[in-house]
């Protein structure tokens, strides 16, 4: 076997190894707000609050109250945490809260929602010491053409995407949160990659006859 080989084998192990690190620092902090730590709960939200955002972003496209919308999940799920059964999941937990909230929202507000550009042109902010791939690609205004696009996906595109190339979840993350199979999960995202490069191209050609 090659060194490459033995590198690309020796990845897993450590993204891996780095999960379970997280499952059990989650656990810990889980333990501490049930006991009645609240900074315990301050440091959960530090920790998940871009991802909410960005799954919220996934299935809202962009929303009025974006910012409210993280902080209702966070507060349904402070108010619930007693119920967690096992708290290594609070991650996954956390987000299937916030994608079934989503879901509410979107079934009791039936208007239509505004285009992505609203992001970039209001800047919403979100409190985080280190801002996520996701929060600078919605205030880089050099990436316009490409939230164009995105927007024009469908919302399972738009969802799955954020969940792994955004996020960066695992298949398995994906697949608690969604309750789709990791194939049925692989099939969408390749599908989901190609239509969003045809929507980039087409916006490169709208631009491009301007």
């Amino acid at each position: 076997m090659g060194k490459e080989e033995k590198k690309g084998m020796k990845r897993p192990k450590r993204s891996q190894k780095k999960k379970e690190e997280e499952r059990e620092r989650d656990a810990q902090l889980v333990k501490r707000v049930v006991d009645g730590d609240k900074e315990a709960f301050s440091a959960l939200v530090e920790l998940y609050q871009q991802k909410v955002l960005g799954l919220a972003l996934g299935y809202l496209g962009t929303h009025e109250d974006l910012e409210s919308v993280v902080q209702d999940v966070f507060l349904k799920a402070y108010r619930q945490l007693k119920t967690l059964s096992d708290p290594r999941q609070f991650g996954s937990w956390l987000l299937t809260i916030a994608r079934n909230y989503c879901i509410d929202i979107k079934r009791k507000k039936k208007e239509d929602l505004q285009s992505l550009d609203y992001v970039q042109e209001k800047g919403i902010q979100v409190e985080s010491r280190t801002p996520s791939p996701l929060h600078k690609l919605i205030q880089d205004e050099g990436k316009k053409m490409f939230w164009n696009a995105f927007s024009k996906l469908s919302e399972q595109y738009r969802e799955l995407l954020i969940l792994k190339s955004f996020l960066n979840l695992s298949y398995k993350e994906i697949s608690d949160i969604t309750g789709l199979s990791k194939q049925k999960i692989g099939e969408l995202l390749f599908k989901a990659r190609k239509e969003l490069q045809k929507l980039i191209q087409k916006e490169q050609q709208s631009i491009d006859f301007e």
